[in-house]
């Protein structure tokens, strides 16, 4: 994990939530006892009575908590479950010191408050899902076998990290690369995936009446150039990899398509003879029919299992590509699984955009819905996979053929015209084939 030497400027303070017996402890045990030179737990102290001999708090009385943090000693004072809790201000700021990431397990209701002070802190919430509604948890603590997590649809989280079919060692090896990931993506582009949701949801849900190729010619030519890398990919897909036996013992092909919207991909390809095709979109308006089933969530917390899919594909994840979405990708990838996607191209994009990374859709209507959309070279491309531990089986600049008869976007006439090339020596589209390495996370 020589990464972990690189989420140091600046140190953050950890945070790490989630429902009762969920598996945060186990996590933190693993980080702290595999990876003592780069993790520290922050003297903290708590009003509750002891579980075990093994927790690492100090407790206190109820008033004795209140004073440590009206006299300043403590970053925060948070009531949970009738119990009071507060962080050692000067038990992080020497954990930094020492050049080490202060960690800690926190109520996710409390996250914003901490967020608030003036330390760079990160929020993580740990979780158990797969297929939505086969739930699990490590362990449901007596008394709280009801506790919601309905608390995580207003609070921004950072980080998830989804342990369902994982160890505690590989739960805590995903979201030591998760951490990496988010710490890459905000130093270069400052910008929290919490936002990159919200925006994404909100223009994806405005424009998905008028989501198609006959409304959309831009998305169009898109389309139309990266086809054949589509039907070339799944031609040759059985060569490079296989199956994955189901529930009940048949040996489906699982497909995860991410952010399908109304349904391009597979109206255009067929895909693998009894393959299950499951989507995840963040807009709830869309509609693909073709799905085994939808899930309407973030490309950066899948609701499945470790290691559920052969195939994942996304035609057009620009909105989406970013580290932590990729190593999110790989985590539901079987080792040997294919991830397949196509990308608006950085050469079009440079020559055409002013706002680098966003889009703008115009309905017919006039009402405008912006989006996030990555378009990143092949340098940028390459190291995005490295980092999800996605070997490179193929990379791909792809344009229109030179006999093209249909309608060209001015977005693509303008960007050729700018670079001053044909429209069909302008690459607009990138397409990419990578496969999953190795058994860890």
């Amino acid at each position: 994990m020589s990464f972990l030497f690189y989420i140091k400027d600046p140190i953050p303070l950890v945070l790490v939530g989630g429902v009762s017996g969920i598996g945060k402890t186990s996590i933190i045990d693993v980080l702290l006892s595999e990876y003592g030179d780069f993790f520290h737990q922050p003297r903290s102290y708590t009003s509750r009575p002891p579980r075990h001999q093994q927790e690492r708090y100090i407790f206190v009385t109820e008033e004795e908590i209140k004073h440590l943090f009206a006299s300043g000693h403590l970053l925060n004072l948070d009531e949970a479950y009738g119990h009071f809790y507060g962080i050692s201000k000067d038990s992080v700021w020497q954990i930094k010191h020492a050049g080490k990431i202060p960690i800690k397990e926190v109520h996710p209701k409390n996250f914003r408050k901490i967020k608030s002070t003036a330390l760079q802190v990160v929020t993580v919430v740990v979780e158990n899902k797969h297929l939505s509604h086969k739930n699990t948890r490590y362990a449901v603590r007596p008394g709280r076998e009801r506790e919601s997590d309905e608390w995580s649809k207003d609070i921004p989280i950072d980080i998830f990290v989804n342990i369902a079919g994982a160890s505690p060692r590989e739960a805590a090896l995903y979201f030591l690369r998760k951490l990496y990931a988010h710490h890459r993506h905000t130093r270069v582009y400052d910008l929290p995936p919490a936002e990159i949701d919200e925006l994404n949801k909100k223009g994806y849900s405005t424009i998905a009446d008028e989501f198609d190729d006959t409304k959309r010619i831009t998305t169009k030519n898109f389309h139309d150039a990266s086809l054949p890398f589509w039907r070339a990919f799944f031609e040759n897909y059985l060569d490079l990899g296989g199956p994955s036996a189901d529930d009940d013992g048949a040996y489906p092909i699982r497909i995860l398509e991410i952010g399908p919207g109304n349904g391009w991909l597979f109206s255009q390809i067929d895909p693998p003879p009894d393959s299950k095709i499951y989507g995840v979109d963040i807009a709830d308006a869309m509609s693909a029919p073709y799905l085994t089933e939808l899930l309407v969530s973030s490309a950066r917390n899948l609701p499945f299992q470790q290691g559920f899919f052969d195939i994942a594909v996304a035609s057009l994840g620009d909105p989406f590509f970013y580290p932590e979405s990729i190593v999110e990708i790989s985590r539901v990838l079987k080792r040997g699984g294919l991830f397949a996607i196509t990308l608006p191209s950085y050469t079009w994009a440079r020559a055409y955009r002013k706002d680098f990374y966003k889009t703008t859709f115009i309905k017919r209507d006039g009402k405008q819905a912006k989006v996030y959309s990555f378009c990143r070279g092949l340098d940028e491309i390459y190291d995005i996979f490295s980092i999800a531990r996605l070997a490179p089986l193929a990379v791909e600049e792809l344009y229109l053929p030179k006999q093209y008869t249909d309608s060209i976007s001015p977005a693509i006439m303008k960007a050729a015209f700018e670079r001053g090339l044909s429209y069909w020596r302008l690459p607009i589209v990138v397409g990419a084939i990578f496969m999953r390495q190795g058994e860890s996370l």
